[in-house]
């Protein structure tokens, strides 16, 4: 699937000259931590919210003093392969661009939702690389849980006392409290405080205990035997970034978007395809060669972009009138995988390379009109 069949046009943008209180009250109107940041009219990078609570910055600060460079996507990149930028920038969003203008935004919970057509997506949330916890008391002060998040890499610290998990705290939700105005809830003296300036040089808003952050966890944990599916669908469903693992009661680890991305974008060893009647053709060894390669290479962009797939069938036939003239050469695919049989009409064409390009072409749309037509069922 590529990024322009799926890419959004719903995004923030913002002057990166103007003061950071005009972007938090744009956040705050939509709801969201992410935007684009523009400077004389060209794009200057993306806001990077780690930045922004790291460096505790004051309301006039210039907005682009807080943003993330980060590359730009062309409308016809593969949709999976921008897992890899995604990992690299740990954005939730990435720019799109078409002749150097922006066009649009590709968000990543699109590209989390690909989960069911992965190879991993049946995988145990036990069995994948994940995060470990960073776990705090609940008195402990915000200037120390800031630094530990930071050295962490983690988007979340939990709050435990004697008898287990009490809450947890994400960056979001510091910036949600950030950007929002005080209400009845936060009318005391530390709201009032901590409402007015996110200021490093007063002292009280490094101490601040954790805890007056903190929300509930019920709806964002899972089991260690759950599948890899199951926690993606968790995730996009309460939109959080990240689940707790939990065993026994307590708290063992994370699994969060970037450890879906990552295992999204590993290569199995084995890729399942069979070639038949490339042996009686009529090209050189060379050639034949060259054909087995291409067969590959698109074998394993179907493996990355549909699960569990058995065996990726390849049928290619010669058609010549006499032994003298150049054949016509025909390609069927078929993809076998578990409850469904996909398959290709057959593409024909002068030149094998080409005849198999169209093939391949044709079983990626019919692969790409699925996971469109249940992706609103995917995250329902």
């Amino acid at each position: 699937m590529k990024v322009k069949e799926v890419m959004s046009n719903d995004y923030i943008k913002v002057n990166g000259e103007s003061p950071l209180s005009e972007l938090l009250g744009k956040l705050k109107q939509v709801g969201r931590v992410n935007a684009l940041i523009y400077e004389r009219e060209e794009f200057y990078g993306i806001l990077d919210k780690r930045l922004l609570l790291n460096s505790k910055p004051q309301i006039a600060t210039k907005i682009k003093n807080f943003s993330m460079h980060v590359p730009l996507l062309s409308p016809e990149d593969d949709l999976t392969e921008c897992a890899h930028y995604f990992i690299a920038t740990n954005s939730s969003i990435l720019p799109v661009a078409e002749k150097g203008k922006i066009v649009g935004v590709l968000p990543l919970d699109y590209v989390i939702s690909q989960t069911r057509w992965m190879n991993m997506a049946k995988k145990k949330v036990e069995s994948i690389t994940h995060q470990d916890i960073v776990s705090v008391k609940p008195n402990e002060r915000l200037g120390n849980v800031l630094n530990k998040l930071k050295n962490s890499g983690s988007d979340r610290v939990l709050l435990e006392d004697d008898f287990g998990i009490v809450g947890t705290v994400t960056i979001s939700d510091l910036l949600d409290f950030l950007i929002k105005p005080v209400n009845n809830e936060r009318r005391g003296n530390i709201g009032r405080m901590w409402s007015a300036q996110f200021d490093p040089t007063e002292g009280y808003a490094e101490d601040i205990p954790i805890n007056f952050f903190s929300r509930k966890i019920d709806a964002i944990k899972i089991d260690p035997s759950a599948t890899c599916l199951e926690a993606a669908k968790k995730i996009l469903k309460n939109k959080i970034n990240s689940v707790i693992v939990e065993k026994n009661g307590k708290a063992v680890y994370l699994i969060s978007k970037l450890d879906l991305l990552n295992e999204m974008v590993k290569k199995e060893d084995v890729i399942k395809f069979t070639i038949i009647g490339l042996n009686e053709t009529h090209i050189d060894d060379y050639e034949k060669e060259y054909i087995h390669n291409l067969c590959k290479k698109n074998s394993e962009k179907v493996s990355r972009t549909m699960a569990n797939v058995y065996d990726i069938i390849i049928h290619i036939k010669e058609y010549k009138k006499s032994n003298s003239s150049k054949g016509k050469y025909s390609v069927h695919v078929k993809i076998i995988a578990p409850t469904k049989i996909i398959a290709t009409d057959h593409s024909s064409d002068w030149d094998l390379a080409r005849a198999i390009h169209k093939a391949f072409s044709d079983i990626m749309h019919r692969i790409e009109h699925k996971i469109n037509k249940n992706y609103d069922i995917f995250v329902a």
